[in-house]
């Protein structure tokens, strides 16, 4: 029994204690994202000012210019009802890997003249499931591939280190300078909401 005490009372220095692990990117992943900059390789004007722009973020958090020649802001990237969510958040017992891109898709109507104007933004990209391919990039699937393929289509999304991610998505937009809606690739910053 000396012996066994001995022994044990030597080695005992030399056991590691097992440090918690640092969570890695892909466990931190669920949450809530927050887009901080949107930019496009094609100049539009989507806030009905006259102005084409690259940086989508303004032209959609922006004032619109209505018909009656008012100025209105439609949409506010601040609110949490317009952040990305990654399921399962850490309240939930369904295991299920979704995300909801909530990104906004403009709503056109137009007058009797036929001058279009925006009625509204409404929240798409919706219903994705997702799955790690290594090297910080998400797959994402889309649940309903025909009806989102008409808005948009999410190309990659790749985790950043700090919490991030960043999107590269083909989407619609309306250009009120040209009267059109077009089809343009974009890309989309977030940060994760604490």
């Amino acid at each position: 029994m000396y012996r066994f005490l001995l022994i044990f009372f030597i080695s005992l220095p030399f056991c590691s204690c097992k440090k918690n692990p640092t969570p890695s990117i892909q466990d931190s992943f669920p949450g809530y994202y927050e887009a901080k900059k949107i930019t496009s390789t094609v100049a539009v004007d989507m806030n009905n000012d006259g102005l084409k722009s690259t940086d989508l973020y303004s032209e959609i958090s922006g004032p619109v210019t209505t018909p009656d020649g008012q100025y209105i802001s439609f949409y506010n990237f601040e609110s949490i009802r317009n952040y990305i969510e990654v399921r399962p958040l850490h309240n939930q017992s369904v295991m299920a890997k979704y995300i909801d891109f909530n990104f906004p898709h403009q709503v056109i109507d137009s007058l009797s003249d036929n001058t279009a104007f925006l009625m509204t933004y409404k929240n798409e990209l919706l219903g994705y499931t997702y799955e790690f391919n290594g090297n910080n990039s998400v797959r994402v699937t889309s649940s309903n591939p025909a009806y989102t393929n008409e808005i948009g289509k999410i190309n990659n999304l790749t985790l950043k280190e700090g919490g991030n991610l960043t999107i590269g998505l083909k989407k619609r937009v309306f250009d009120f300078v040209d009267k059109t809606w077009q089809e343009i690739d974009i890309v989309v910053e977030y940060f994760k909401a604490p």
